[in-house]
């Protein structure tokens, strides 16, 4: 494992890159998620740079990523769904071809039974919105689209903020608590610093669904 991970970072700066589509391929189909993991949290941390070995294998990187969107290990599911999310906001040029695709996966994938990739899925919509695609290539799918955030939007029964806001019923109902207001996307980071419902400061699938349909209102349906 540790000599994977050394050559995985040796690459950048390899002029011998033929190697590359060959290591991508063995460590994406191995039968150890460990491997699988390391294969495409190493790439993920590479996107935002995009070397050049990176760019040019592409096309199997994709394919790999295409393999790995319906592996069983949930863990594997998140990453795959992370490196989407950092491809459409770096090079979503590279994703062009591909978007039906991708956002099929992803509004299968935001009622993931894992709450982790759910949420990994649901930062794709924020970050869509901010790329310089059109917004058509969304509009279709938006009839599906919003019933699945304004669902992921609900609060649970158990919700630690809405069991701490109820606690505080008695109290007098400040300006802000009478205000229609929707988060900024936790990728993204946020300005409200004091938003009432960030009583439990932990971002979930409820506040980054608000986030994105948020996305959509001011960047998609009004265009």
């Amino acid at each position: 494992m540790r000599w994977v991970r050394q050559r995985w970072w040796l690459w950048v700066e390899d002029d011998d890159v033929g190697w590359w589509p060959d290591c991508f391929a063995t460590l994406f189909q191995s039968p150890h998620v460990s491997l699988r993991k390391l294969a495409l949290g190493s790439v993920n941390q590479f996107i935002l740079l995009m070397p050049p070995v990176l760019f040019m294998s592409m096309d199997t990187y994709l394919q790999g990523l295409f393999v790995l969107a319906s592996d069983p290990s949930s863990e594997v599911r998140k990453l795959v769904c992370s490196d989407f999310v950092h491809l459409i906001e770096v090079r979503p040029s590279f994703l062009e071809p591909h978007l039906r695709n991708v956002i099929e996966y992803m509004l299968q994938v935001n009622n993931d039974p894992d709450e982790e990739v759910s949420l990994e899925a649901c930062e794709f919509w924020s970050v869509f919105c901010e790329a310089p695609l059109p917004p058509d290539n969304l509009r279709p799918f938006l009839p599906r689209l919003i019933p699945v955030l304004l669902s992921n939007m609900a609060y649970a029964d158990d919700d630690e903020s809405l069991l701490d806001a109820e606690e505080d019923g008695s109290l007098p109902d400040r300006d802000q608590d009478l205000k229609p207001h929707f988060h900024s996307s936790h990728f993204h980071g946020s300005d409200d610093a004091e938003d009432d419902d960030d009583i439990v400061n932990i971002w979930n699938l409820r506040k980054c669904s608000a986030a994105a349909l948020d996305m959509k209102r001011n960047r998609v349906l009004r265009k």
